[in-house]
This record gives structure tokens, sequence and C-alpha cells, in this order.
């Protein structure tokens, strides 16, 4: 399993903190958690970039929500998508 999680401001509902312990407590073998702190107006995500690279065929991404995977609903269902025609999986904790 791989882990990835974006917060957008310090202020945010769901802090960095607890997404990171959901993900960590969700799948301790996780071969890696990836972490974006940027505005969800960016188009730049560098880590979920990374994270995108770093997966092989077989792999799990996980995150607390599936919006963080997208600026918005459709740009995480196009994400998502992708990740099942590359033969990956997501789950949502």
């Amino acid at each position: 399993m791989v882990g990835y999680a974006r917060i957008s401001t310090v202020k945010q509902g769901e802090p960095l903190k607890t997404q990171q312990e959901a993900l960590f407590d969700a799948g301790r073998e996780a071969k890696h958690v990836f972490v974006d702190k940027i505005s969800c107006a960016k188009w730049s995500r560098p880590a979920l970039n990374r994270t995108l690279e770093f997966m092989h065929e077989g792999d799990t991404l996980a995150v607390t929500r599936p919006e963080r995977l997208g600026r918005n609903v459709r740009e995480a269902i196009l994400t998502i998508a992708d990740l099942g025609a590359r033969g990956m999986n997501v789950r949502g904790l």
C-alpha cells in the first residue's frame, strides 16, 4: 500500500497529522506516504505526481478521502480511473 495526503491550508478541517495517522493505522505495511501541502487551486501537485510514478501494477493507493486526489470531483474520478486502467487500486479510509 502507498499513502497520499494533502492539505490546502493549515486551517483545513482535516489536518495533515490526522490524515497521516489514519494512513499509517490502515496499513502499517505501507511502502511510503507522500504528502502535498499545497492549495487546491494550484495545478502542480509534486507529491501526487511522485506517488503515481512510485506505484506499480497491483499496488493500492490509500487516501483518507477520495477528493484528496483532485482539485474537484471530476479530476479525482479521472485519477482513480487512470489508476484502475494501470491495474492499481484506490482505498478510501
